[in-house]
C-alpha cells in the first residue's frame, strides 16, 4: 500500500492511516491543504478529492495531478481571499490539513481564518503535529465554543510521538487533532464541543519528555558524582602508594646501613682477631728467645745496650701492630748483645 511505503511522506504510519480513512469516509469535492511540503500527503487528498487547493511559500518537489491547484506564498494572506471566493460561490470545503505556519500565532490564525468562513459550514478539519508545543499552544488559544457551527473538537485525535533517535531525541512532534464543523447543527446545544472522556495527549507527552530529561540529567550527574569519586579515591590510593614506596625506601636504605655496619663490624672483629693472635705469638717469642739468652750468660756479665725510651711512646697507647714490631726490635737489641 502506499500509505506505508512512501518514504517522503513525514506522517507516521498511524496518522496516514487515520487520515486515509477519514477522506474515504468523507469523500470530499473540494479539499484545502495548507503546508505542502514535498507534496505527499497532497498527493493522497488529491487522490480522493475532485478538486484541492495547496498553500504554501515554495512549491512541492513531487509531480502533483491535475486536480491540485498551488497558491505559493503566505496563507494568512492568500487563504482568506481563497474561502471569500469560494464562499461568494456558495461553495463548501469538505475537507482540511492543517499543517502550515508551526508557531502558535500561525496556526491560530490558520483556524480562525477557517472557522470564520461561510465556505466552511459541513468540514472535516484535521491538525497536524498537534504534539508540538508551540502548535499546541496556537490550538488550544482558539474558542471553538464561539463558532456555533463546531460541533466536536477532539485535539489528540491521534495522538503524537517524542523522538528516540539521537539527532530529535526528546522532541515532541506529531499528533491529529480533529475539528467538525456542521452549520447545520441546532443554535442552543447542551453538549460539551471539547472532547472530555480522555485526558489530553500533550501535555502528558510534554510532562513525560521532562521526566526523561531530568532522568537523563539526573543519570548524568550520578554518573559524574560517581566518576569525581572514583578520581578522589584513585588520588588517595596513588598518595597511600607514594607513601608506602617511601617508607620502603627508607626501610630499605636502614637494612643496607645496618647491613653494612654489621660488615664493618664483622670484619674489624676479623682484624682484631688477627693481631692478638700476632701480639700472643710474638710474646711467646720473646719468652723463648729472652729464655735462651739467661741459660746462655748471666745478665750482669753482658755489656748493657744503650737503651732510650721516649716518654711519648711510654705514655701514649700504640697500637697493637706497632707495638708487636717494637716489641720485636727490643728483642733483636736484646740478642744482638748477649751475642
Amino acid at each position: 500500500m502506499e500509505i506505508f511505503h512512501d518514504e517522503v511522506w513525514q506522517m507516521s504510519i498511524g496518522e496516514r492511516a487515520a487520515m486515509e480513512g477519514v477522506l474515504c469516509q468523507v469523500k470530499p469535492e473540494l479539499a484545502i491543504e495548507i503546508g505542502t511540503a514535498e507534496g505527499a500527503s497532497l498527493r493522497r487528498i488529491a487522490a480522493h478529492a475532485r478538486e484541492v487547493h495547496s498553500f504554501d511559500l515554495v512549491a512541492p518537489s513531487l509531480e502533483l495531478p491535475d486536480n491540485v491547484t498551488l497558491h505559493p506564498g503566505d496563507s494568512h494572506v492568500k487563504l482568506p481571499v481563497l474561502l471569500a471566493e469560494l464562499a461568494a460561490e456558495g461553495r463548501n470545503v469538505d475537507f482540511v490539513l492543517v499543517d502550515g505556519d508551526h508557531s502558535a500565532a500561525g496556526v491560530r490564525q490558520d483556524l480562525e481564518d477557517l472557522l470564520d468562513s461561510d465556505a466552511i459550514s459541513r468540514t472535516y478539519i484535521i491538525i497536524h503535529d498537534i504534539n508540538n508545543a508551540e502548535v499546541r499552544r496556537g490550538v488550544d488559544a482558539v474558542r471553538y465554543r464561539s463558532w456555533r457551527k463546531v460541533c466536536y473538537v477532539e485535539l489528540d485525535c491521534v495522538p503524537g510521538y517524542m523522538f528516540k533517535e539521537e539527532r530529535l531525541k526528546y522532541e515532541l512532534w506529531g499528533g491529529l487533532g480533529l475539528v467538525v464543523v456542521d452549520a447545520s447543527r441546532p443554535a442552543y446545544r447542551t453538549t460539551e464541543v471539547l472532547q472530555q472522556r480522555y485526558f489530553p495527549a500533550a501535555p502528558l507527552f510534554a510532562e513525560l519528555r521532562d521526566i526523561s530529561i531530568a532522568r537523563k540529567e539526573d543519570r548524568a550527574a550520578r554518573r559524574s558524582g560517581e566518576m569525581e569519586a572514583l578520581r578522589k579515591r584513585v588520588a588517595e590510593l596513588e598518595q597511600c602508594l607514594t607513601e608506602a614506596e617511601g617508607r620502603a625506601n627508607r626501610e630499605r636504605a636502614a637494612r643496607e646501613h645496618l647491613e653494612h655496619q654489621g660488615r664493618r663490624l664483622r670484619l674489624r672483629a676479623v682484624v682484631e682477631g688477627d693481631a692478638d693472635r700476632r701480639g700472643h705469638q710474638d710474646s711467646a717469642n720473646f719468652a723463648t728467645h729472652s729464655a735462651a739468652i739467661s741459660q746462655t750468660a748471666p745478665l750482669t756479665s753482658r755489656p748493657r745496650p744503650a737503651m732510650v725510651f721516649s716518654s711519648a711512646w711510654v705514655m701514649k697507647p700504640t697500637p697493637m701492630p706497632l707495638a708487636m714490631e717494637k716489641v720485636k726490635g727490643i728483642a733483636s737489641v736484646v740478642i744482638t748483645a748477649g751475642t
